[in-house]
């Protein structure tokens, strides 16, 4: 297996989680307990999370209730310039939509992101050390094994 080709991901549950955190942004402060940008498997989603991170601890600080208006994510991203690259404001009412139907399961989606990261990063390793043995850089000392010969 020369690389691994079907990276563990589930692009739906983190489009559902982001939708879900931007029409109830009072979860995004407990949702980064359990996820955090680099989990998502989608570059895009990685901005869009930070963002209603940051969102939502800016309002809370200023007002002491976490907030993340649609409105409000579309200026973050547009004013750092990264709307076009999230997709859109087409993309964030797709997101918003999909989001509605996860409800007080969202941290069953958080934890999956989560999980399915972790898959990603060992088979990540996997694939990284299959090249070093085929490519004869491994060796026993590369890890600091120790063989008794």
């Amino acid at each position: 297996m020369d690389e691994l080709t079907n990276n563990p991901q589930c692009i739906d549950i983190e489009k559902s989680l982001l939708g879900y955190l931007i029409t109830e942004p009072s979860h995004a402060e407990d949702a980064a307990k359990y996820v955090k940008a680099g989990d998502f498997a989608d570059g895009k989603h990685q901005v869009i999370f930070s963002a209603i991170v940051a969102i939502t601890t800016d309002t809370k600080k200023q007002s002491g209730v976490a907030e993340c208006s649609d409105v409000q994510l579309l200026n973050y991203l547009e004013t750092r310039q990264t709307l076009d690259h999230c997709g859109g404001m087409d993309y964030l009412v797709e997101l918003v939509t999909l989001g509605g139907a996860i409800g007080l399961t969202w941290p069953h989606y958080a934890r999956k992101i989560r999980d399915f990261a972790h898959l990603r990063r060992m088979a990540d390793l996997n694939d990284r050390v299959n090249h070093q043995i085929r490519t004869g850089a491994f060796t026993t000392s590369t890890w600091g094994i120790v063989t008794g010969k």
